[in-house]
């Protein structure tokens, strides 16, 4: 799955003509994977009541300070997992199978990479 992700964000950054298209994959990989957390704790939070991360902080600016300094180390995996050959490899797996700029798969990445984000949204307003 998160290969997939991978590809089609490779794929539009290389479409857009972006200097690294690999460090832009990376960081949707970790910023879908945030979104899928973050749903699956806003689960927790509504049926059980238990809050995973609790605030820091009064202030809103100081905890997504520490969130992000609690994000870094993941994204500094996420660099060294997809590595150069890694991403070739992902690259020899879906290149010139079909076009991945079509409907199918561009509803299967909105429901990969956005859909946990709706549901948490959706989840906390109510």
């Amino acid at each position: 799955m998160y290969s997939f992700i991978f590809y089609y964000f490779y794929k539009y950054f290389v479409r857009i003509k972006d200097g690294n298209p690999r460090f832009g994959a990376i960081c949707g990989i970790v910023l879908t994977i945030g979104f899928q957390v973050f749903f699956i704790l806003s689960l927790v939070k509504k049926k059980i009541g238990l809050q995973v991360f609790p605030d820091f902080s009064s202030s809103h600016a100081t905890n997504k300070l520490v969130y992000m300094l609690i994000a870094l180390p993941f994204l500094i995996f996420a660099l060294f997992y997809f590595s150069k050959a890694r991403t070739k490899l992902i690259l020899e797996k879906y290149d010139g199978k079909e076009d991945i700029f079509n409907v199918k798969y561009f509803l299967l990445f909105l429901l990969i990479t956005i859909g946990p984000l709706i549901g948490t949204i959706v989840l906390l307003r109510k």
